[in-house]
This record gives C-alpha cells, structure tokens and sequence, in this order.
C-alpha cells in the first residue's frame, strides 16, 4: 500500500511538473526549438545544430531544476529510497554466511546477490503450470485441494511488488526460487530477508520420488509465504 500511494504521488507530481512548464512560454519556445533542430541533426551532423541544441538543452534543463514540483518529486523519491531500501538486520535465527544448512529441516538456503491490485485479493486456480505477470497486488494461491501431475509442476510470479501467499499440500517436494531487491521469505516456518538477493530453496523430501511442485517468483519489492496446512 505504500509503494502504491509513493507511485501515485510521484506521478500526480510529475504531471503536474509537466502542466506547469508548458505554462511556461520561454520553456515551450525552446522545447519547439529542440525539437526542430533535433530532426535537423537527424539529416545533417552539422556543428552550429549540436551547439544549438546543447544550448537550448542547457536552458530547459534550468527552467526544470526550477519548478518546485521537481523537486518535490526528486525529495519524496529519495525519502521512498531511504525507507524501502535501506538494509535490513539479518534474523536472529540464521546466521551471516551466504550459504546455511538447517539441521532440524533438512533445509538448505543458498543466497546470491542481483545485479541488477489491491491488498488482500485472493485468486483460486485450477492447476496447470501456472505462469503470472502482474504490476502492483498482493495474491494468495490455493493448491491444497488441486490434482497435480506426477512429474514437475511450475509456479512461476513476476510482479513489481506485492505480497504473496502459496498455500500447497502436504504430499508435495518443494522447490523455491525467490527474487527481491527488497522483501522477506517465509518458507514453512523458515525464515529469512532478501535484500537484494536470489533466495533459493529446497524442501528435505525433494530427492523423493512423489510429486514436485517448483515456484519462482521475482518481485521488486514484497515478501513471499509458502506454507502447508
């Protein structure tokens, strides 16, 4: 919900930086200018066009940096970083190294660092590899009571964020991939925090000859939850 009201400010202040310039006569003169001698670069690379065009590039550029709405973007922008992306304390239970192994579970967690609609919506799929894009939402998926095959079976989320909950049954062997600049992972009880990292994980019964089911999610800001009942 925060990342939704930050998008929405941000585009509100965009836009109304947009109005605001166009407002502006000395801004649309020179806009019209860029624009003319842009496409006369595009026909001949003359060198009095490239001082005309870093000119009036140089002179928009001063009437952007003077709008406040800008700026106001570029402040609430960065505030979002600093809240959003900040790095998080590593769980108690775990330790710092990026590769751990938990006896209790079986479970092993292996790390590697990315280079790089509405809340509480519920969504019900009868099951064939499943394979969902979307842009802002938080999504339960329910698999208890679906008929898999006998072989692999795909999950497969990419969003820009998002929480979101799988709900599988308890006779699975479960593979997870987890992708997340920022975002926490909830693996049957196990947890831990991405933070800008590639979370992989691999239930103790995987090696079994019985039902795989394998989820991968990418999302840029969110935590997932996958869980038995």
């Amino acid at each position: 919900m925060k990342i939704r009201l930050f998008i929405i400010t941000e585009l509100i202040l965009l836009v109304s930086a947009l109005v605001n310039l166009l407002r502006e006569p000395g801004f649309v003169i020179c806009l019209a200018l860029a624009i003319v001698v842009g496409m006369l670069l595009s026909k001949c690379r003359w060198f009095i066009l490239k001082m005309m065009m870093a000119i009036l590039s140089l002179i928009m550029a001063v009437f952007i940096l003077g709008n406040f709405y800008i700026w106001a973007a570029i402040v609430i922008a960065v505030i979002a970083i600093v809240i959003f992306v900040k790095v998080p304390q590593k769980d108690q239970n775990f330790d710092i190294i990026d590769t751990f192994y938990d006896e209790r579970e079986g479970v092993v967690f292996d790390k590697q660092k990315l280079n790089f609609s509405a809340a509480s919506a519920e969504e019900y799929y009868r099951f064939d590899d499943i394979n969902i894009i979307k842009s802002i939402s938080d999504d339960v998926i329910d698999l208890e009571h679906t008929n898999f095959r006998k072989l692999d079976n795909v999950v497969m989320i990419r969003k820009f964020a998002g929480n979101t909950k799988i709900i599988v049954p308890n006779n699975m062997a479960v593979s997870i991939d987890f992708s997340s600049m920022k975002g926490q992972a909830n693996f049957f009880g196990e947890k831990t925090v991405s933070n800008r990292e590639r979370i992989k994980y691999y239930s103790h019964d995987f090696s079994e000859e019985i039902p795989h089911l394998r989820i991968y999610v990418d999302v840029v800001y969110g935590d997932l939850t996958v869980i038995k009942l």
